[in-house]
């Protein structure tokens, strides 16, 4: 046989192109895709995932006397030859072709087999029509420095041959993915028109995933794909948010095992109100990160104070408890005078030493600034130092500086944008600064319900004259208690279900002012002064009707919340017992109450207080009958009730619900106005420095009957699942 082998074909691999539809259209961004419950592709940069950042070229080696054929009819793609073999390249993987007239070719590894018989190397790649002499060649591991500038729309990069355990098992996902966000400019996909072979839809109005023909391993089985993406700045049909500065809420800074790197401004002009405000906000944000990490997955920390120069730092790694207390106290210790100039290059200075000594953590700079850059080439001088990280996350911030062109080229997560700060407020920075740790923001249920009630595509159609003023300071008060909420809400379940459903977990009341005939949100909070609240007793009431409490059986003393985990996207519980009502009811007397629209597990918790406090209690509750001097009660306002008769003595009562068809006919013949009230009695104002104030879980809040037409699905900030089915191409594994 002459010692000859053969190539045998052992496998395929799999490459397929699909057109993947998501939800309603435009969203924020794409934030993370992942294929069976694995990250293939994630807007962050740092640790294990793919994206942007400041990612190195890796050498691979020269390579003598290769040469490049096209593609014929009926091949897989392009066919490179060369003598002898080349180590450390692998399948699915991209790489740069330095050729010999000094200009580059990337590629895309499909196949390689070996000839021990001609000792002759053969690569299958794309492009198909790529073709070169026979040169001295050499080869580069490319880099994939788009991956994140399609985030918001065009095109990302997959890079994960590894996912499913490479080629020894199932392979990995890789390949080109263009994000069709699906605003109202969108023209036709190019690889949609030249598989289809002519016109085809613009698919606007439809946020939508498009594979080009992506590596998807050597299974010919599909996996399941997910998408996380965010929509709570984008309106509709791609307008601007209603009150946006207060339409993402991100509830706690919540990071482990990461390295972070703080670049504070401390140029002359932060002098003063504004140094003391980043002061206080950084100092919360370090307290609130050392409150909830895993102390199993420590943090390392490095704050710069940099000007024309670094000015100061501090660095703590391994961090335990007691050194987050550390950075906090240097934080509010700096003095609030600053000076000199605003050079970008020195907030990196420090930044290639401290990642690396952060081994395989997650890395994130957070670069805050108030001027531009002094002098303007110190913006170039400090891509070039960022060029030289590893991959890591950069956050840029500005504070009270509209522009920002020269931070967004320091930024690499155009995903969050360059915020906008107000100066002397750390409550806004912080918040702020929040979105860099968390996994993506939560959206203000005042911004939900709104939307709701005024999209026009798959709302409810009203006009935004139509909302009342209530909803921007039920946005306020969201906003201030770091409830946000992220879920989604599909055709099989009608839109008054899944407002109520909002209703339920912020405990609030949606109906109709019949003075204004304006929709009005209101809150149901211990907002309100004893003394400035409505007075009825025997004087204004005329029908006593029904009072009673809840029945020692009706009552609980522990209460499990179940909410789903923004790091798992799994269910995750909390339960809060009440020990001292355990103690004297004898026994647990437990109910569980589904919040799937909360991530975070502190938000859980208080709102499992919240329920408890309201269940475990015999409230007063009961229907009442009242004349005119109630005209101007609406839902959710509370009352003061007085009657000596049925021993109640300035029992404060909140209204659930008021029918004002309630009269009696008159002598004259004409009705006089009466009016239902049912109520029920609030918690104790001992409440009143809760987040989330008490009343009894609801699961009716309306007070208007309300459709308009027939509802397609739509989504807020949370996971598309996207299932399709397409001709897969299949390329052979062979031998070697």
């Amino acid at each position: 046989m002459g010692g000859s082998s053969k190539s045998q074909t052992v496998g395929y691999r799999y490459s397929l192109g699909v057109h993947l539809a998501l939800c309603h259209g435009p969203v924020d961004a794409i934030r993370e895709i992942l294929v069976d419950r694995r990250t293939a592709w994630s807007v962050t940069t740092g640790g294990n995932f793919s994206g942007g950042g400041a990612a190195v070229e890796t050498r691979i080696g020269t390579v003598a006397g290769l040469s490049a054929t096209e593609a014929l009819a009926g091949d897989s793609g392009a066919t490179i030859t060369f003598p002898w073999m080349r180590a450390g390249v692998r399948v699915g993987r991209d790489y740069r072709l330095a050729l010999a007239n000094g200009s580059s070719q990337t590629i895309t590894l499909q196949s390689v087999a070996y000839d021990a018989a001609t000792n002759i190397t053969r690569w299958t790649v794309l492009p198909e029509a790529l073709s070169l002499p026979a040169q001295s060649v050499v080869v580069f591991e490319a880099t994939t420095g788009t991956s994140n500038a399609g985030a918001g729309g065009g095109r990302i990069r997959i890079d994960k041959p590894d996912l499913f355990g490479g080629e020894s098992r199932e392979g990995g996902i890789v390949g080109d993915v263009d994000v069709l966000m699906g605003g109202p400019g969108q023209g036709p996909n190019d690889y949609l028109a030249a598989r289809m072979g002519g016109d085809v839809p613009t698919y606007r109005g439809l946020c939508s995933l498009v594979l080009r023909q992506a590596y998807l391993g050597i299974n010919p089985y599909l996996k399941p794909w997910a998408v996380r993406f965010t929509r709570v700045l984008t309106g509709e049909a791609g307008s601007p948010q209603w009150y946006p500065e207060k339409a993402a809420i991100v509830p706690e800074a919540n990071i482990s095992d990461a390295a972070i790197y703080i670049a504070l401004d401390v140029s002359g002009s932060m002098s003063g109100t504004r140094m003391a405000a980043q002061k206080a906000g950084v100092a919360a944000l370090i307290r609130e990160i050392g409150a909830s990490v895993d102390p199993d997955l420590p943090n390392d920390i490095r704050i710069v104070l940099w000007n024309v120069a670094v000015a100061g730092s501090v660095e703590r790694r391994g961090m335990g408890s007691e050194d987050y207390a550390a950075l906090e106290s240097w934080m509010l210790a700096l003095p609030n005078t600053t000076s000199d100039g605003t050079s970008f290059d020195a907030a990196f200075t420090d930044a290639s030493a401290f990642f690396a000594g952060g081994g395989s953590k997650r890395r994130i700079v957070i670069f805050v600034t108030d001027g531009e850059p002094s002098p303007t080439s110190s913006v170039e001088a400090a891509l070039v130092l960022i060029r030289t990280l590893p991959p890591t996350d950069i956050f840029g911030f500005n504070i009270a500086l509209t522009n920002t062109t020269y931070t967004a080229r320091i930024d690499n997560t155009p995903v969050d944008g360059v915020p906008v700060i107000p100066p002397g407020n750390p409550q806004a920075l912080v918040a702020s600064l929040r979105g860099a740790f968390g996994n993506g923001p939560d959206m203000n249920p005042a911004h939900i319900i709104r939307e709701c009630l005024t999209n026009r595509d798959w709302g409810l159609g009203y006009s935004t004259v139509e909302i009342g003023v209530s909803f921007t300071g039920a946005a306020d008060a969201l906003y201030t208690e770091g409830f946000g909420l992220s879920l989604i809400w599909q055709q099989d379940s009608s839109i008054d279900a899944f407002i109520g459903s909002i209703l339920d977990h912020i405990d609030a009341t949606l109906f109709i002012d019949r003075r204004s005939g304006l929709w009005e949100l209101k809150l149901v909070r211990a907002d309100y002064a004893v003394a400035s609240i409505p007075v009825f007793d025997e004087t204004n009431v005329v029908d006593w009707g029904r009072l009673g409490r809840r029945s020692p059986a009706d009552l609980v003393n522990s209460v499990t919340v179940r909410f789903t985990d923004a790091w798992t996207d799994d269910t995750g519980a909390v339960s809060v017992t009440d020990t001292a009502r355990v103690q004297a009811m004898g026994e647990v007397l437990a109910t569980t109450l589904d919040y799937p629209g909360i991530r975070y597990q502190g938000l859980a918790v208080r709102v499992a207080e919240r329920d408890l406090r309201a269940l475990s209690a015999p409230l007063l509750a009961g229907e009442i009958v009242i004349n005119r001097e109630g005209a101007s009660l609406g839902p959710g306002d509370v009352i003061l009730v007085n009657s000596a008769r049925r021993g109640i003595a300035d029992v404060v009562m909140r209204i659930s619900e008021i029918d004002r068809a309630t009269g009696a006919t008159m002598a004259s013949g004409s009705r006089s106005p009466r009016m239902s009230l049912r109520w029920v009695q609030p918690q104790s104002r001992a409440d009143d420095n809760q987040a989330a104030a008490v009343s009894p879980p609801r699961r009716a809040h309306w007070h208007a009957a309300w459709s308009r037409k027939p509802l397609t699905g739509s989504w807020y900030a949370s996971w598309a699942i996207a299932r399709s089915t397409a001709s897969l191409a299949r390329i052979p594994v062979q031998a070697r």
